[in-house]
């Protein structure tokens, strides 16, 4: 074979073997956009939703809550529909009569705090899962809102458990902060669990649902 053969030869290998490759890669998605469409053929809010989340728990904003000090240790909490629920602070435990559920869960949070949002939808599931032992309250601080605003945010936010926009919410606030010797600038969302009145544990910043709904279980089976 002469030289000028070989080189013809190894110039069509190199364009064969590189056609081959080309088909090969050509055949196979990346693998991120494979999932994607898998997902979200199957259900595409619930992907959406852990996206967002996702998104916000790394956004945890470090928010100063508005003191409001007050001599009292009772506080009416309100809703957008009139229900109504009057809380008595003293140290670490709070009271209330209305309620016949063993647990309460405050969120305190501001519609200002992304990651205070992006948690809503999450304890919803909680209420909804835990509906006949656990209490959820939204406490709406910082911001006054009429009842038309309210129900917006809880619709855009999918809010499916009390929230109070009662104009003591600060007052309440400062009070659990100060029984538990926590500062004003603290990290929003404060999530704050009680167990038959009595402290349990609080969250500063976005935490993880699956955190919450853990120490929720394992304050029912402490019982």
């Amino acid at each position: 074979m002469t030289t000028r053969e070989c080189i013809l030869f190894i110039t069509i290998a190199a364009a064969l073997s590189g056609c081959s490759k080309k088909e090969e890669s050509s055949s196979k998605l990346p693998m991120e956009n494979t999932t994607e469409l898998s997902n979200s053929h199957s259900s595409p809010y619930k992907n959406t939703k852990e996206k967002d989340y996702h998104a916000y728990i790394n956004k945890s904003q470090n928010i100063t809550i508005k003191q409001e000090n007050s001599e009292e240790s009772e506080f009416i909490l309100k809703d957008m529909n009139d229900n109504k629920f009057t809380f008595s602070i003293e140290n670490t435990t709070i009271t209330c009569d209305k309620l016949n559920k063993p647990m309460v869960l405050f969120h305190i949070f501001s519609k200002e705090c992304a990651a205070c949002m992006g948690e809503i939808p999450y304890l919803s599931d909680l209420q909804k899962k835990y509906k006949q032992k656990l209490f959820v309250a939204g406490i709406l601080v910082n911001d006054a809102m009429d009842n038309g605003s309210l129900q917006e945010l809880n619709i855009m936010s999918d809010a499916k458990y009390f929230v109070s926009n009662s104009h003591e919410n600060n007052a309440f606030a400062t009070k659990l902060l100060q029984a538990l010797h926590l500062p004003a600038d603290i990290h929003l969302p404060l999530t704050i669990l009680y167990y038959h009145g009595k402290y349990t544990i609080h969250y500063e910043g976005a935490t993880p649902i699956e955190m919450i709904s853990h120490n929720i279980q394992s304050a029912d089976e402490e019982k």
